[in-house]
Order: C-alpha cells, then sequence, then structure tokens
C-alpha cells in the first residue's frame, strides 16, 4: 500500500505453528520500497562501473597486445619495403627483426627472400648486359673489319665508261658471310 509518510510499503505475514500444528502467532513484516529501490539501483550502478571499468581495461590491454603483436611489426616491414630501393642501391640487406611466431613472421622471412631473390636477379641481369654489350661490340667491330674487306670505289672502273659496275652487301645479321671483289681480267 502506499503510505503518505514512508511511500510504497510491502507487507508480509506469515504464521507460527505449534508442535500440533495449531497457529499460535502471527508475524509480520513491513518494507519501504524506497530503501529497496535504492539499494537495488546503486547495486546496478556499482556492476556497470565495474563492467565498463573491466571492459576499458580489457580494451587496453588488447590493444596493447594488437600494437606490440600485429601493428609494429607490419608497420616495421612497411618501413623496410620502402626502403627496399635504398638497400638495394646501397647493396645493404635490411635488417627485419621480427619474432611474433606467426604468419607476420614468416611474412618477413619472405621478403628477406624476395630482397635477395630481387638482388640476385639484379646482379644476374648487370652480368648479361656486360657479357651482351661485350658481344655487341665483338660484332661490331667483326662488322667493320668485314665491311672494310669489300670494295669501295665508286665507279669501280672510272677509265671504263662503257660500263658501270655498282655492288652492295647486306648481312642477314650483323655480320654476313659474303665477300665480293671485282677487277679487270
Amino acid at each position: 500500500y502506499r503510505d503518505p509518510t514512508y511511500g510504497d510499503i510491502v507487507c508480509g505475514f506469515y504464521p507460527i505453528f505449534d508442535s500440533n500444528g495449531e497457529p499460535v502467532a502471527l508475524v509480520g513484516l513491513d518494507l519501504a520500497t524506497s530503501d529497496i529501490r535504492s539499494n537495488i539501483t546503486a547495486f546496478v550502478i556499482a556492476i556497470i562501473i565495474i563492467i565498463l571499468a573491466g571492459s576499458l581495461i580489457a580494451g587496453r590491454l588488447y590493444y596493447s597486445f594488437l600494437s606490440k603483436e600485429v601493428v609494429n611489426p607490419i608497420r616495421h616491414l612497411n618501413d623496410v619495403a620502402k626502403n627496399i630501393t635504398t638497400n638495394l642501391e646501397n647493396d645493404t640487406t635490411p635488417q627485419i627483426d621480427i619474432h611474433t611466431q606467426d604468419e607476420i613472421e614468416e611474412l618477413s622471412g619472405s621478403y628477406l627472400k624476395m630482397y635477395n631473390d630481387i638482388k640476385g636477379y639484379i646482379a644476374e641481369n648487370a652480368a648479361i648486359s656486360a657479357e651482351k654489350g661485350r658481344i655487341d661490340g665483338e660484332l661490331e667491330v667483326a662488322t667493320q673489319i668485314q665491311l672494310d674487306m669489300l670494295p669501295r670505289n665508286n665507279p669501280a672502273f672510272p677509265e671504263h665508261k662503257e660500263f658501270d659496275l655498282y655492288a652492295t652487301m647486306s648481312p642477314a645479321r650483323e655480320v654476313g658471310g659474303d665477300f665480293y671483289d671485282f677487277f679487270m681480267i
């Protein structure tokens, strides 16, 4: 019932029985619900604060874990990858110190393998280019020697006006195997 002084009041009664099972007394209890509500509200607020604080602490710990174990190693690998051309130009192997025992560590190993493979391909390409340059130079000298062996006087026989003679050689590749000459018999 509602009391003007105490507010909402809950009443409860329970009979007390003797050894023969006969009721001998009646116990009654009046409780003001405002006290119960304030206690429940305080308890719920305390639980919410504890849950929020626990969630914030757990979130911070999870963020620290992710930062240390995932984000920082990926950032480090990204920085190393950004400097790949500098490392290749300076002929320095990048220093990758990632020990996370997971896919990120495996990725760093793959990156180092890729770096060493690229470095090997560059060295191989440089050797092939140098060899090609040497061969091209030798072929150019051979072409010039061959061309110098062919007659170049034009007209071939200036004292003979009754005929005109001209010849050219176009090799299929840099150097051909055909030679020619002309002379008066």
